[in-house]
């Protein structure tokens, strides 16, 4: 897959790194559509907070479930969903049908 990586300050790129797989009962795979960095990736992209290693940036996005365990019935293939960098490491829910966050995809 392609992602985001900082390699050091003021220097990303775009690499291909390794392809994830699920490894739980309640891990999804999803298609980003648009993704964002806050302010704490501009504090590791200035150089602010060293970094010891290349990491991969962006974990608020926009995206489209495309694969997801038997264990997690709240989300089905297709959905549209937001992770908020407050959540980006908990639990998703999906758009509501007044969202139109996904339209333009």
């Amino acid at each position: 897959m392609k992602a985001v990586v900082f390699h050091k300050p003021i220097r990303v790129s775009v690499d291909a790194v390794e392809d994830l797989e699920i490894e739980k009962n309640d891990d999804v795979f999803f298609k980003s559509t648009s993704t964002a960095i806050c302010g704490f990736d501009l504090h590791i992209l200035n150089g602010f907070i060293p970094q010891t290693k290349p990491i991969i940036m962006g974990y608020e996005f926009v995206g489209i479930l495309e694969e997801i365990k038997n264990t997690v019935t709240h989300l089905k293939v297709g959905d549209c969903i937001v992770v908020p960098s407050p959540i980006a490491y908990g639990h998703v829910l999906p758009l509501t049908n007044t969202s139109r966050a996904c339209d333009k995809f």
